[in-house]
């Protein structure tokens, strides 16, 4: 009768320990997991938006496909990293690069994390405007977080750069890429600055 008491009530402890709401963090406060979806995946979608001089850019990411570097980049985002940053590669008809706390291109987070892997998935590549990639000196697996919004299909950057994500507001992206800059280094003459860069999980059906 004791063993059995035992037993039943080791079960009773463990029910009442699966029953707490299990927390996690993702670079800020912690906060409750989002509605678990298959195989206990987060429900709906991570998007990224970058709040710019110029106009909103919205960019849905590929946490499947490369989780790893949405990893990465919304931990620094959720940390301001981003905040205040300017766009200090600018390319009419391919593309806009931001990310580099020097605003040379030449810069990047430091710390553990960083660089980290590339992350190459067959079923994604630059062939539709918007794609979000990261950005690297043509070194492998030397990601940081530098990162660049193609404006039309770039097939030669395939099996080079990471893609994570996905963007709308390409007329915004479009209205960067053709402000003027300097010829020789493709930097903006007037600062474009992201004021403000948000991660935000979004339901499914919103």
């Amino acid at each position: 009768m004791q063993k059995l008491a035992a037993v039943i009530a080791g079960t009773m402890l463990l029910m009442a320990c699966g029953s707490e709401p299990k927390r996690e963090t993702l670079g800020g406060p912690v906060a409750e997991k989002a509605p678990a979806g298959k195989a206990g995946e987060p429900a709906g979608n991570l998007y990224l938006t970058l709040e710019t001089d110029m106009g909103d850019i919205r960019c849905k990411l590929f946490e499947k496909e490369a989780p790893i570097a949405v990893e990465r980049i919304t931990k620094l985002a959720k940390n301001q990293f981003y905040d205040g940053l300017t766009f200090h590669r600018v390319i009419p008809n391919f593309m806009i690069q931001t990310g580099d706390p020097t605003g040379t291109g030449s810069g990047g987070a430091r710390g553990p994390g960083f660089p980290f892997e590339d992350e190459f998935n067959p079923n994604l590549n630059f062939d539709v405007p918007g794609r979000l990639g990261l950005a690297n000196p043509g070194i492998r697996d030397s990601n940081n977080s530098q990162f660049f919004i193609a404006e039309q299909p770039v097939p030669h950057l395939n099996g080079r750069h990471t893609i994570f994500g996905d963007c709308t507001g390409l007329a915004v992206v479009r209205k960067i890429a053709r402000v003027r800059r300097d010829e020789r280094t493709d930097k903006p003459l007037v600062p474009v600055k992201i004021k403000r860069a948000a991660v935000e999980r979004v339901p499914p059906g919103s």
